[in-house]
């Protein structure tokens, strides 16, 4: 009997949390594919093929599972195993403290992806295999060729030790729940700065036609091309650091910010196909 995935988050869709986004996608994609997942939340995108398996407590859902028949999969920061399944794989999510997350995770009785590269650390690159679903809703996401006037910022996981937004942007952090606010900001404004240097949200401003200014990390201490490889989001239309050069490579490139997207999408299905291979080889 094929076994079944049963995708464990611990928290709803959320159009605002990157992480959240990418597992109710990695259900949907293994659905599309013609696997059978479900998502341990009561509510998903609409648009998802990402059936949700709704419980009160974990101790509920543990008597109504068959272990011998399900994959369980846990994010790198659930280092427990609360539904005490049988097959387990764990996604390596965050870039930010990556080795300890593999360090905690490791178990050689089950499977362990990373759905990102993380810079500087070849051995987990090397050791770790990928799988990636994304989502950019396009029909939300469009320059609607507005008269453009202002600037706007981003914090998020980022931080200000230096301001380099002008006086009087606009912080877009509340609005960020809210998809079609957001695309109305990035129709309205000229410049678009963000202090989180991995957040999509640049990407998606890019699509709208602003002009994308990512701040650098002081801490990641990294060039702008090292910036870029670390993700295929961040090729074009963004610009790493304030200087003429990159605002004009980002202005140069925002047209090929959607072929890019769509690109990454089409390559992502791929990921997920080589994923549930190995996750039933593995669990045979």
């Amino acid at each position: 009997m094929k076994k079944v995935f049963l995708i464990h988050s611990n928290s709803n869709w959320s159009p605002n949390v990157g992480g959240s986004i990418q597992l109710h996608k990695l259900c949907n994609d293994l659905n599309q594919i013609g696997e059978k997942a479900f998502i341990t939340n009561k509510r998903t995108n609409p648009v998802f093929n990402a059936p949700t398996y709704s419980y009160l407590n974990n101790d509920e859902l543990i008597q109504k599972i068959n272990n011998d028949n399900l994959i369980v999969v846990y994010t790198g920061s659930e280092y427990d195993n609360p539904l005490k399944a049988k097959n387990i794989v764990r996604l390596i999510q965050h870039t930010k403290k990556a080795q300890e997350i593999y360090k905690n995770t490791y178990n050689p009785t089950g499977l362990i992806f990373r759905t990102s590269d993380f810079y500087k650390d070849e051995h987990i690159n090397k050791k770790i295999p990928f799988v990636y679903s994304v989502y950019f809703d396009y029909l939300i996401f469009r320059n609607l060729n507005m008269k453009r006037t202002g600037t706007a910022y981003m914090i998020r996981k980022g931080v200000v030790i230096e301001r380099e937004h002008p006086e009087g942007s606009l912080l877009i952090d509340p609005y960020a729940n809210d998809w079609v606010s957001m695309m109305y900001i990035f129709n309205k404004i000229e410049k678009f700065y963000c202090y989180d240097n991995e957040t999509t949200w640049c990407a998606l401003a890019a699509l709208c036609g602003c002009i994308v200014v990512v701040i650098p990390c002081r801490k990641a201490n990294m060039t702008a091309t090292e910036w870029r490889s670390t993700s295929p989001i961040k090729k074009y239309g963004i610009a790493y650091g304030n200087t003429i050069e990159e605002i004009t490579y980002a202005i140069n490139t925002i047209t090929l910010v959607e072929s890019n997207l769509r690109l990454i999408e089409k390559n992502s299905i791929n990921t997920v196909r080589q994923f549930a291979e190995q996750c039933h080889n593995f669990f045979k």
